[in-house]
């Protein structure tokens, strides 16, 4: 039988609501009826001091500049604190399903040993144009602080450019 993907999860399964976890197979399968491969990742147990800029920095740091065009740290408007996940879109397939085991399960913005370890799986909403269309909502829209907006390669809508971030040491 052919390799399941994500699309034969209903909705109220889905795995970013129920931690399903995924396979390797899952991120690299496509469903020959209409499913497409899965390039964005939804990153789980952030810290609230991570925002965009830092975690650009750290895709960066760990090779994969040049390899996602959207990066999006939700953050709480009233504190500007993050609020504990992350979606990250790569160009491929193979290079999100590269992350994930690069990634999942690690420490890597953690402080103390008694953080959680970060939680990798494929987001509700996959591909840049789906995550565009999601940041295109008149609410969404009228966010003006760059450090709240998402990543979006070449500054697509006036969203934060990498020219737009801050050099962090």
């Amino acid at each position: 039988s052919a390799p399941k993907t994500w699309s034969h999860i209903s909705s109220s399964q889905e795995p970013s609501i129920t931690g399903i976890r995924p396979t390797k197979a899952s991120h690299q399968a496509l469903d020959e009826s209409d499913a497409k491969p899965v390039t964005t990742m939804m990153l789980r147990n952030l810290p609230p001091a991570i925002n965009v800029q830092r975690l650009i920095q750290e895709l960066d740091r760990r090779g994969y500049e040049g390899q996602y065009d959207f990066c999006y740290v939700p953050r709480d408007i009233s504190s500007g604190l993050g609020v504990g996940f992350a979606f990250v879109n790569f160009s491929c397939a193979e290079v999100a399903s590269r992350f994930t085991e690069d990634w999942k399960g690690s420490r890597i913005f953690c402080q103390k040993t008694c953080e959680a370890h970060l939680n990798i799986s494929p987001a509700k909403v996959q591909g840049l144009e789906g995550n565009m269309a999601k940041w295109k909502t008149p609410r969404l829209r009228r966010v003006r602080n760059k450090q709240i907006r998402p990543f979006v390669a070449g500054g697509l809508l006036g969203e934060v450019r990498r020219q737009d971030l801050p050099q962090l040491q």
